[in-house]
């Protein structure tokens, strides 16, 4: 992590040359895949950290994703947004149901804003001192998918006031895994 001037002045030249190849990694890797994408500035997020984004249909959803590219710490990330928001009302039971998996997934967590119900799946990775490569990229985001299709259900069931957060979770580990069905968080 960078402190003091340089963190004020920008990225330096050797910055700038390795941001620019990450972004042509990342965006040869949507390219293999055929997505179409558009570059993106987010006031939110701090300035020179390149974004890009674009929809993925899953089985359960069609998601928007954001890949972020932070060359001061180093870290590419992949978020998955569901265009679902959680209801007021039912959001602290999402954020259970979301402790509850994050206890045991392995790669990635699920946030919920509980200012407006976004539900998201982040996973990122350090690359520092490695480089990124165009499988990493597709791996991210395939996990990325692959864990939103597999949960989302869960929220849509405590949403629906059917589930718990402990038996949305046991119904879809059953479902995909018998070995699965503790939750961690009984």
């Amino acid at each position: 992590m960078h402190t003091g001037s340089e963190a004020l002045s920008g990225p330096t030249p050797h910055d700038e040359t390795e941001m620019r190849a990450m972004v042509k990694i990342v965006k040869s890797a949507l390219d293999e895949w055929n997505l179409k994408y558009s570059e993106v500035n987010d006031a939110r997020c701090q300035p020179n950290i390149p974004m890009i984004t674009f929809g993925m249909n899953g089985d359960t959803l069609n998601y928007q994703v954001l890949l972020s590219m932070d060359m001061e710490d180093d870290i590419f990330a992949v978020y998955y947004s569901s265009p679902t928001k959680v209801d007021e009302q039912y959001r602290a039971a999402v954020a259970e149901y979301f402790m509850r998996i994050n206890y045991n997934v392995m790669l990635g967590h699920f946030d919920i804003d509980a200012r407006d119900g976004e539900v998201r799946f982040k996973v990122s990775a350090i690359v520092k001192g490695s480089q990124l490569s165009q499988q990493m990229v597709q791996q991210m985001i395939g996990v990325s998918m692959n864990t939103m299709d597999k949960f989302f259900p869960g929220v849509m069931a405590i949403q629906s006031g059917i589930k718990t957060p402990s038996e949305a979770l046991s119904d879809i580990n059953t479902s995909s895994d018998p070995s699965l069905a503790s939750d961690g968080a009984q």
